[in-house]
């Protein structure tokens, strides 16, 4: 089953999914999408692209926790473990595995990934799933959002 564009708003507003809004009332899931999708193409880059390295990233730091960096490369990589779980809007049932792309199992997990020099992008460990198979950075002005501008910075 897939769900309509109604309801994957739905699903990432506030009383949605989600205890914390991946979309705030009045934005168009459509349009966010399109308007990143937009910034990409300029940046030369694409969703897939940043998801993937950020996915490569995170399994770097897979022993790590808070205040407890792995360092890869140049960067260092913190995933902090949290309880509770977040879906992705785009999987059949709340809870659920969503099987898009190379799909996402629900967690809460956070991280910061900082590189040498000082740059510093956090988010949800649910937000690889969501870049690199759906195309969704999040809503603006929501603690989902991970600009992609800041991506494309940080991975040079």
């Amino acid at each position: 089953m897939s769900a309509t564009v109604e309801e994957l708003e739905r699903r990432m507003r506030p009383g949605g999914w989600s205890p914390k809004p991946m979309l705030l009332a009045g934005t168009s899931l459509a349009a966010l999408l399109e308007a990143d999708a937009t910034r990409l193409a300029k940046l030369g880059t694409t969703a897939e692209a940043l998801g993937s390295r950020l996915a490569e990233l995170l399994q770097s730091a897979a022993g790590s926790d808070w205040f407890r960096p792995r360092r890869h490369a140049d960067y260092d990589v913190e995933l902090r473990k949290r309880r509770g779980l977040i879906t992705c809007p785009w999987a059949d049932e709340e809870y659920a595995k969503c099987t898009h792309g190379r799909g996402a199992r629900p967690t809460a997990n956070e991280f910061v990934i900082r590189r040498a020099g000082g740059l510093a992008v956090s988010g949800y460990e649910l937000s690889v799933h969501l870049v690199r198979d759906h195309g969704f950075f999040g809503g603006a002005d929501t603690v989902f959002r991970i600009e992609p501008d800041d991506l494309a910075v940080l991975f040079g």
